[in-house]
């Protein structure tokens, strides 16, 4: 005879195949919703790691730290009285002022850290090699300065060094404009030309000093 195959078991089998392809079919779905949300993360950060990226974050960044110093020591500055000389009398803008100045140490240290050499004197005087570096030093030290003299009732001199500071930290701005194209080139003539010019200068001074002493003699 010949054997009719069971119609009830084929249809278990077609339900259970169709049943076993549903689950597969969400988990395909999570899966894909899961590497979409990598992608777009990875994406993000690959974004923020360019180095293009970077550079211009720390641009804005600085630009918006010396609006904020221009701002505090413009016009937010103000004297302590003579009954209360307390932190109590400092602004929040100045604070934030604070603050901002202690991660720019932090990252300088950092950066001495990140050196090639082994020994800590060594990279020191490898990091202090870079002029930019020693205008760091000279801004950070004003500044430092200029808060620790800023507990009086007389704030004029804190706010000169800290004005000073202010001046140093604008004149860091050139090293970024080294690596424009148009600009960069130009920077490095004049640096050259005043390297030049401080010959002429010297034998200019010369003069003037000789005349100066010799015309208030004779008046």
């Amino acid at each position: 005879f010949r054997e009719i195959p069971d119609q009830s078991t084929s249809e278990n089998d077609d339900l259970e195949s169709v049943n076993s392809e549903v689950p597969n079919n969400e988990l395909l779905k999570k899966d894909n919703k899961g590497k979409t949300k990598s992608t777009w993360r990875r994406k993000l950060v690959q974004f923020y790691r360019a180095p293009v990226v970077t550079f211009w974050l720390h641009v804005l960044s600085y630009l918006v730290y010396l609006l904020l110093f221009a701002y505090v020591i413009l016009f937010n500055f103000y004297p302590q009285p003579a009954t209360d000389v307390s932190l109590s009398n400092i602004s929040v803008q100045e604070f934030v002022l604070w603050a901002w100045v202690c991660v720019l140490v932090v990252d300088e240290v950092y950066e001495v850290l990140q050196r090639d050499s082994k020994h800590i004197m060594g990279k020191i005087s490898s990091w202090f090699a870079d002029p930019w570096n020693k205008l760091d030093v000279v801004a950070i030290a004003l500044f430092f300065i200029g808060i620790g003299l800023r507990f009086q009732t007389e704030v004029e001199a804190s706010r000169t060094l800290l004005a000073i500071s202010f001046m140093v930290y604008c004149w860091r701005i050139l090293n970024i404009f080294l690596v424009h194209e148009a600009l960069g080139p130009k920077l490095i003539m004049v640096g050259k030309m005043i390297k030049d010019m401080l010959f002429f200068l010297f034998i200019l001074i010369i003069f003037l000093v000789s005349y100066g002493v010799a015309s208030q003699a004779i008046l």
